[in-house]
């Protein structure tokens, strides 16, 4: 039987004799091999799995001829440095299930080829220096709206620009992960977004978007997580958000968003935080029954950073002229100690100007400082707050198992870049 060198590829180091009709899984993860894939790879017409990935001196541009590999199923380059264009003939491996290019040097546009694949359930992108519009079908070409079996769409961290075509989502779908942050679309977010039932996690947030948060994405029974933040969304933020039953996080931040905020009706129990600073929001409508994380700027119609500037009395020395503000549950409770010291820590946490915040290295610093002059009874209290969250474990509810993962590396190259970490679904 022939053998194949793995020089054939061109790799740097040692060569190492293969089978390829034997070994139609290749799998040289994190092997510290170099050089760059030659034309020969189409020699390997046997292979069904590649993963080449974390071997950050294996790079260049990739060779068309890997469209020639017409029975790999999984192809994961993830973490080298691969530069140029991403082949249009890999539209060509028409079996492909799972396809991991992101965290490497590519650029150009995304070729419409890849609407070709069909079967496709994972499709990652991000991390590298892509630009254009994404491809939607035309009469004559087809685009990512026909990938309708896949479960992941992750275009993070590149340079894609131009509007999100209506046409891109619809009704057949099965995505689980919309990941698009870190870009540079304009124009509306496309109300074919909510068609996408499976939905459980959609992320738009840094780029330019215009116009409202869509209110089609408030009939998403599955979505957990929603980024809209550092766009330029305008209008009214849709109720219905927060009533999804999955719902944990929503954050609008930094946006235009004006009009009332309306958290009154039915509120989702796994709702922790709703994040808009930094908005035009007038007034708030809130549940009493929520009583987890709401960040906004103002509250019954007032901003609370100016009203307590304006309201700070240095010669009060129990409540520092914002009784009137405090929530009488703590107020009347105890003796609010230390109470001006953490004041004046916190508004300088929120100064306008980053420049002119403390860094978490000094707030800690002065955190110690207040417990350790301001009595016995603070430290008690801060001494049993750590021991009860020291002993507690931290886990990932999303954990999920790499494709053929090596439990000994440390790579997070397919991880989802969000508040949690969401790893790769073994490929089917």
């Amino acid at each position: 039987m022939q053998q194949v060198l793995l020089s054939v590829l061109a790799l740097g180091g040692t060569p190492v004799m293969l089978q390829p009709d034997q070994l139609p899984r290749w799998r040289l993860s994190s092997m510290n091999i170099g050089g760059t894939l030659s034309n020969a790879i189409d020699q390997l017409s046997a292979l069904t799995y590649l993963d080449l990935s974390n071997n950050p001196s294996l790079g260049g541009p990739l060779t068309p001829n890997i469209g020639n590999l017409k029975q790999l199923t999984t192809l994961i380059l993830v973490g080298c440095s691969f530069t140029g264009n991403i082949p249009q003939e890999i539209g060509n491996l028409r079996q492909l299930t799972f396809l991991a290019l992101n965290s490497n040097k590519l650029t150009g546009s995304i070729p419409h080829t890849l609407g070709f694949l069909t079967d496709l359930f994972w499709l990652d992108l991000s991390d590298n220096q892509l630009s254009g519009k994404i491809p939607v079908s035309t009469n004559s070409d087809p685009g990512l709206d026909k990938l309708v079996k896949a479960n992941h769409f992750h275009f993070s961290e590149n340079q894609l620009t131009g509007t999100m075509n209506e046409s891109l989502f619809n009704a057949k779908m099965n995505l689980v992960h919309v990941i698009f942050d870190n870009n540079n679309f304009t124009g509306a977010i496309p109300e074919s977004l909510g068609l996408v039932q499976t939905l459980q996690i959609i992320r738009l947030d840094h780029n330019q978007f215009n116009g409202p948060v869509p209110k089609s994405i408030g009939n998403l029974p599955n979505l957990t997580e929603l980024f809209m933040e550092n766009d330029h969304l305008n209008g009214t933020i849709p109720s219905a958000l927060f009533s999804l039953p999955q719902m944990q996080q929503i954050s609008l931040a930094k946006n235009a968003l004006t009009g009332t905020l309306d958290m009154s009706g039915i509120i989702s129990s796994q709702l922790r935080v709703v994040n808009l600073t930094n908005n035009q929001i007038a007034a708030t409508r809130v549940n009493p029954s929520y009583t987890n994380s709401l960040m906004q700027p103002i509250e019954k119609g007032k901003y609370i950073v100016r009203e307590i500037r304006t309201a700070v009395d240095q010669y009060d020395q129990e409540y520092y002229g914002l009784k009137s503000l405090i929530d009488p549950a703590i107020r009347d409770s105890a003796k609010l100690v230390g109470f001006r010291r953490f004041l004046q820590l916190a508004m300088e946490c929120v100064e306008e100007s980053g420049v002119d915040r403390p860094t978490m290295n000094d707030v800690v610093k002065e955190l110690e400082i207040i417990m350790q002059n301001e009595g016995g009874q603070l430290l008690d209290s801060a001494y049993l707050s750590t021991e009860h969250f020291g002993n507690e474990i931290s886990r990932d509810p999303q954990e999920e198992h790499l494709p053929m993962k090596d439990d000994s590396s440390s790579s997070s190259v397919f991880d989802y870049n969000s508040v949690y970490s969401y790893s790769a679904v073994e490929p089917k």
